[in-house]
């Protein structure tokens, strides 16, 4: 770790709770050691840095990722609203907690108001441990959850795009109206995209209607998954086709 990069230093220890990326705003070494030793007698492996300035702040954001920030209520350069709205601006989501020795009820009101997670006043220290315990599972289901809505997107865009370079005609169907059409099935059957967002039974050739409405129903109400069905649908200019 560093005082303004330079001062305190812990190594990542191995442990069942892994290794606390801790970044502290504070203008004490011997308070801020005090923090760590807390969290490493609680079994916490840390990882730790000191910062007195928002320039400091934002290269040790820029240089890791972090778990968790303590925050001094008193800190001249640096205090927490200073710091949370760093983290908005950088799009970074780390939860702070200040550690203080009194809290008026206004302090303790703005503070959450603003974005801070707890207060924790040094004369009840021992709540210290209950909070980042908290602080870290949520935090880790805030990020699985940034995670899997990431690959959701991400899964979302390639689907969007092999729909949209298949040379198959694809077309996806819901209560009977065509809510997606991929550029060969738009094709297929008319040049006129808006002629396809009517009722999918408009496009089939009149004889194959009833057999098409008894599939439709078959698949929608989870009889028949597997069927294929060779049909004619009305394609540009009504021109029966294949498919």
């Amino acid at each position: 770790m560093s005082e303004g990069q330079t001062g305190l230093a812990i190594k990542p220890q191995a442990n069942r709770q892994g290794v606390l990326r801790l970044l502290i705003l504070e203008e004490s070494t011997s308070e801020a050691q005090s923090l760590i030793d807390l969290l490493r007698n609680a079994g916490y492996a840390a990882t730790a840095a000191r910062v007195k300035s928002p320039l400091e702040f934002q290269v040790a954001l820029k240089k890791q990722e972090w778990d968790l920030i303590f925050s001094s209520p008193s800190m001249p350069n640096l205090n927490a609203k200073q710091a949370l709205a760093l983290l908005a601006h950088a799009k970074i989501d780390v939860p702070l907690i200040i550690i203080g020795d009194q809290f008026t009820d206004e302090e303790h009101t703005e503070a959450l108001r603003y974005g801070v997670r707890a207060l924790i006043r040094k004369d009840q220290i021992d709540r210290l441990l209950p909070t980042v315990q908290r602080e870290l599972r949520d935090l880790a289901m805030r990020r699985a959850r940034h995670h899997y809505e990431k690959m959701f997107r991400e899964s979302e865009r390639r689907c969007q795009s092999l729909l949209e370079s298949s040379i198959n005609a694809i077309a996806c169907v819901r209560n009977g109206k065509v809510i997606y059409a991929n550029p060969a099935f738009t094709k297929l059957v008319s040049d006129d995209k808006s002629h396809i967002a009517n009722n999918i039974i408009g496009l089939i050739h009149p004889d194959h209607r009833q057999r098409f409405e008894t599939l439709l129903k078959d698949v929608e109400t989870g009889k028949n998954l597997s069927d294929k069905a060779d049909l004619q649908i009305l394609g540009t200019n009504d021109k029966p086709v294949p498919v």
